[in-house]
């Protein structure tokens, strides 16, 4: 049985190989944390949901979790569709992103979009 640092670093290099471009990881980068928190452009939020759903994970709004298999691993999944508006797209997000040592398209946000994030949680919450 793989352990939860075990799932989420076999979790989180499956999706590093689905995706074609950057994907942000929001939350605590793998092998840490309880699960995994990814933002995402469009074309990549599907080809990780479909990946997702093509290997038993349910999904609950932005959450899909193996429900089946101890220990419990989660992936929160979002989209950058949100952040797009008429004038701008969600680029701006990936910008300066560093690198998550042993992923390829895995990649931490830079400080900047980091407190973008965090405020844009405050405001909508």
């Amino acid at each position: 049985m793989l352990t939860a640092a075990e799932r989420e670093d076999h979790v989180a290099t499956a999706i590093d190989a689905v995706a074609s471009r950057p994907v942000l990881v929001v939350g605590s980068p793998p092998p840490g944390g309880r699960d995994l928190d990814l933002l995402a452009r469009p074309d990549e939020y599907q080809a990780i949901s479909e990946w997702l759903l093509r290997k038993g994970f349910v999904q609950l709004k932005n959450t899909w979790a193996r429900l089946d298999r101890a220990p419990l691993y989660a992936v929160d999944l979002s989209s950058t569709a949100r952040w797009t508006t008429a004038r701008q797209d969600a680029s701006g997000l990936f910008a300066d992103a560093e690198d998550l040592p042993g992923f390829d398209r895995l990649v931490a946000p830079s400080p900047a979009t980091v407190l973008l994030l965090a405020a844009r949680g405050t405001v909508t919450r």
